[in-house]
C-alpha cells in the first residue's frame, strides 16, 4: 500500500520537480547507453551512472510516485490515487502539461 495518495491537483502541482527529475533520469540513461558501447572501458562510468539512476529513482519514490521506463512509455510516472474504493494511479509522461489519465 502506498505511503501517500495524490489528488489530481497535488500530482499536477508536483510536475515541475518531477519533470526535472525525469529529465535527469533520461539523460543519465542515455549516458549509460553510451558507456555500454565502450565495453570494458565503459564499465566504471556505467556503474557510476547506474548509482545516479538509483538515486533519482529514490527521489521520485520519496516524493510518493513511481517511474517506469518500458519501451512504449519512456519516462512514464505514476502517482498513487484513491478513487472511491479503488486504488489507481494518475499517469504522466514528458511532453504532457498535466496529469490527465487514471490507470
Amino acid at each position: 500500500m502506498p505511503a501517500r495518495y495524490f489528488t489530481r491537483h497535488a500530482a499536477n502541482r508536483s510536475l515541475p520537480l518531477i519533470s526535472r527529475i525525469v529529465s535527469d533520469l533520461q539523460e543519465t540513461q542515455r549516458g549509460m547507453e553510451q558507456a555500454r558501447a565502450f565495453g570494458e572501458m565503459g564499465k566504471p562510468l556505467f556503474r557510476e551512472l547506474q548509482e545516479t539512476v538509483n538515486s533519482l529513482h529514490g527521489e521520485l519514490e520519496d516524493l510518493g510516485c513511481f517511474f517506469t521506463n518500458s519501451n512504449d512509455r519512456i519516462g512514464h510516472v505514476e502517482f498513487p490515487a484513491e478513487t472511491g474504493e479503488h486504488h489507481s494511479y494518475f499517469c504522466w509522461q514528458p511532453g504532457e502539461s498535466e496529469v490527465t489519465r487514471l490507470r
